[in-house]
């Protein structure tokens, strides 16, 4: 039959109706020595797999990826969330109140990150609720290399509890969270900040971030086969594509504010799951000042840096980038150099912030920066050589402890 990803569908998974050429090339010389499938067993086989694609599987123009279990179980997709991510309980924490500094504190990522895993274990468990333990489970990806042949790309049988636990250990390595300030209507723009908790990046997602506007539908495709192996047999992750999304992280300038943020939350989240699988060391969401590494230090610097400059040029109520943003993709190959260029343009901000209502925050900020240079171990700060993708890491974490603990004085846009 056809018509299996879609009405219209030309391709076929089984077919001998071309005894010449191509169909036999390197396997059979004869057609009578290929496998031969009975009418009523290929009809049923082929529905069911139709029925299956349309009722829950991902799409991506000729690619299709679809997971069922034997008993006929609701299971979540590998290529979308396994919950719903317009669930507030689920993926957001309660609204951090500004006028209360203990509150900010108790919502600390940390507090939120454990949180977030006991709501996806939660979740996961309502399905492994419906299945039984010998239910096997299939995941297979279809792509038509032509219009007439539909090939299978990509195929595993796991128990339930392998399937369900590699999803839920994806989630947990790739989790990365983001501040967000709501602009509400008919009130100050000085609206209460809340930590939301991104899922693990999806494929799409990711194929996104990575190549940006070069993201053909052929691109996507590979990236999806690619990662697929990454999610459902919790294999390393490509390196190439976690630093692809770290450069475009860094090139803040040629994005968009939107897209910067989206890029910057997924490279983080790649790069948290890369040294988790790959290096066998873990990041938390929160900052942790414990890591002394050079490229985790370099970030915090950063952050603080535009933490200062964007906080005297809201004072002054001027709207631009500020000279950490600018200089970011400068910074990550040369962060000695830009970092003194970057040092030396803060004084006139300070200046302006010292004798405002913001002196206390100028303060511990500074207190901030003085401490970040001391955990530097010998010669590191000096070390030439690019950032890798954990200065991304603790310049998010950095900027996010700065913004939460600052109440009111937060910015109106998620920096």
């Amino acid at each position: 039959p056809r018509n299996i990803r879609r009405p219209g569908d030309g391709a076929k998974l089984i077919s001998s109706n071309d005894t010449s050429n191509f169909t036999f090339r390197g396997r059979f010389l004869e057609v009578a020595q290929a496998s031969s499938v009975g009418y009523e067993v290929s009809q049923k086989a082929h529905l069911a797999l139709s029925w299956l694609i349309r009722r829950q599987g991902y799409r991506n123009g000729e690619q299709a990826v679809v997971a069922w279990a034997i008993s006929g179980a609701p299971i979540p997709n590998p290529c979308e969330n396994p919950f719903d991510v317009s669930d507030e309980e689920l993926l957001t924490s309660a609204p951090v109140d500004a006028a209360k500094s203990s509150t900010v504190e108790e919502h600390a990522p940390q507090d939120m990150g454990q949180a977030f895993a006991l709501r996806l274990g939660k979740a996961l468990k309502g399905y492994r609720a419906n299945l039984k333990d010998t239910a096997n489970i299939m995941i297979m990806a279809m792509e038509a290399p032509s219009k007439g042949r539909l090939a299978v790309t990509f195929y595993r049988e796991q128990l339930p509890d392998d399937y369900l636990e590699n999803l839920r250990r994806w989630q947990v390595d790739c989790v990365w969270s983001q501040l967000v300030w709501p602009k509400v209507e008919g009130k100050s723009s000085k609206s209460k900040p809340r930590l939301d908790w991104l899922p693990a990046p999806v494929p799409k997602t990711i194929a996104r971030a990575a190549y940006g506007r070069r993201c053909d539908d052929r691109l996507l495709k590979a990236t999806v086969e690619r990662l697929l192996p990454c999610i459902v047999d919790r294999a390393p992750l490509p390196r190439d594509l976690v630093e692809s999304c770290v450069r475009r992280a860094c090139n803040r300038a040629a994005l968009e504010p939107w897209e910067w943020n989206e890029v910057l939350a997924v490279a983080c989240a790649l790069y948290k799951g890369w040294s988790i699988r790959t290096r066998n060391k873990e990041y938390g969401m929160a900052l942790d000042e414990s890591i002394t590494s050079r490229d985790y230090l370099y970030g915090r610097l950063l952050a603080v840096a535009e933490y200062i400059e964007h906080t005297a040029l809201k004072a002054a109520g001027e709207s631009r980038p500020t000279n950490a943003e600018r200089l970011m993709q400068r910074f990550a190959d040369y962060p000695c150099g830009t970092w003194r260029q970057i040092e030396l343009q803060l004084s006139p901000y300070e200046q302006r912030l010292q004798g405002s209502s913001r002196a206390r925050l100028l303060f511990r900020a500074r207190k901030t920066l003085d401490a970040i240079m001391n955990q530097f171990q010998g010669d590191d700060f000096k070390a030439p050589g690019k950032l890798s993708g954990e200065f991304l890491l603790g310049y998010h974490c950095q900027l996010t402890s700065l913004y939460s603990k600052s109440g009111d004085d937060t910015p109106e846009e998620n920096p």
